[in-house]
């Protein structure tokens, strides 16, 4: 009875443990968003206006594998005359650690290209980015978030380098998503052992004796905002072209073994 009871159990270990090693992995993203503002000049000083420019872009992770999602707009004309206008994406794969990746374009014919990883990264995807704006500020203000934890540090300006850095720098951080290889800053993180959320920079309004008008208040952020819901199939496409463990566990849509 013992001896069955070991062998019996030592079938379920084994179908236990080989089920967890086939499990489909799982596909994480994380959408950055990117506010800067710029100076609108016109002929008359006093009708310069303040622009803001919004881009985004998105990264799945998944096992050693990252993809990058670029959006474009798409402009269709016929005879001179607007039919459509969309918005539509290129992606990029390529494994962590790699030189190379794969380019892909689902709106064009063959448009499979092997491409440099810090060549595009550098010119699409913040590649090498390290924004440290904490030098020549002095921390005013500290607040916590229990619920989820969040941590929010607010700086102001005692000493600029230039008049290009903003008055007020505020940065949100948490304790999850550490392992994300994706950083606005890996000096800040590395000390704080916190994933940096969120970076906003406040510039107050004043004078400007270069354009010679009152620039108004502005500001600019940079932040990584994660997504529990990926509905982006191509997405799942292209990671199944290179890792045919992936699966679309949180909808119905396509699923690829």
């Amino acid at each position: 009875m013992l001896l069955n009871t070991l062998i019996s159990f030592s079938v379920f270990l084994v179908l236990f443990l080989a089920g967890k090693k086939n499990q489909p992995s799982e596909i994480r993203q994380f959408d950055i968003l990117l506010s800067l503002p710029f100076l609108e000049l016109k002929e008359n000083v006093q009708e310069n206006n303040i622009k803001t420019i919004s881009d985004s872009f998105s990264i799945f992770y998944n096992n050693n594998f990252i993809l990058y999602r670029f959006p474009y707009t798409f402009i269709e004309q016929h005879n001179d005359k607007l039919v459509n206008i969309e918005i539509r994406f290129t992606y990029f794969i390529f494994k962590f650690g790699s030189a190379h990746g794969y380019s892909y374009d689902p709106g064009k014919n063959d448009s499979i290209k092997t491409l440099n990883v810090d060549s595009i990264l550098y010119k699409q995807g913040l590649g090498k980015t390290d924004i440290l704006l904490d030098s020549g500020y002095q921390i005013t203000e500290v607040i916590s978030k229990l619920d989820n934890f969040i941590l929010t540090e607010k700086y102001s300006s005692i000493s600029k380098p230039t008049r290009y850095f903003p008055d007020t720098v505020v940065y949100s951080y948490t304790d999850q998503f550490r392992d994300l290889p994706f950083s606005f800053s890996k000096k800040i993180e590395e000390r704080k052992k916190l994933k940096i959320l969120k970076i906003r920079g406040v510039y107050n309004s004043r004078f400007n004796d270069e354009y010679k008008t009152v620039l108004p208040k502005r500001e600019f952020y940079f932040e990584i905002k994660p997504q529990y819901a990926i509905k982006d199939k191509f997405v799942f496409y292209v990671f199944g072209l290179h890792d045919k463990t992936i699966v679309n566990d949180r909808n119905d849509s396509i699923a690829i073994r």
